[in-house]
């Protein structure tokens, strides 16, 4: 016989032993696993961790702040004439004003954000809006494909990725 211990001494979840008879072999749990409450301390551990997301204090002037900008870059990209070569600026604009509408909803929430990534989270797990957060996670990839990796757009995906962030700022707008 042999015994075996699987995962660490006071991890929640982990506390395992392992008996090995030879051709038969026992797993005993003796942890205690508290699935949504473990999940929400290590998302608060990971996220504290890595400054990803911190609570904060309700900030009204920054909001004001961060939704005038946004209609400045909406108004800014919709001024730009629709070229091979301003394809990619429009939609970082766009994209930009979106993700500023985001914050002022996460601070108006009492949280700061510092990854656009998160947003994706935030929308799904605090707000309970995961439509919202389905939408706008394929926008965030194409606005990094054409930051950091020099994607290139048609005009017909031009138009379409704007018509996409458009719709949903007009529905993300509801939450602040």
């Amino acid at each position: 016989m042999e015994i075996y211990t699987i995962g660490g001494y006071n991890e929640v979840g982990k506390n395992m032993t392992v008996v090995d008879l030879g051709e038969d072999a026992f797993i005993f749990d003796c942890g205690l696993f508290l699935p949504p409450i473990v999940e929400l301390e290590e998302k608060e551990k990971v996220y504290d961790e890595k400054k990803l997301v911190k609570k904060i204090e309700i900030d009204e002037e920054l909001i004001k702040s961060l939704i005038e900008s946004a209609k400045n870059k909406e108004k800014t990209a919709f001024s730009i004439k629709k070229e091979e070569t301003s394809y990619s600026s429009i939609i970082t604009l766009y994209y930009d004003a979106l993700r500023e509408i985001l914050e002022a909803i996460a601070i108006k929430n009492g949280y700061k954000i510092y990854n656009h990534e998160c947003y994706t989270c935030f929308l799904k797990e605090v707000l309970s809006k995961e439509n919202f957060a389905l939408k706008y996670d394929p926008l965030r990839k194409i606005r990094n494909g054409i930051n950091y990796y020099g994607q290139k757009l048609s005009l017909k995906e031009t138009e379409e990725i704007i018509k996409s962030i458009l719709d949903l700022i007009k529905e993300v707008k509801s939450l602040i």
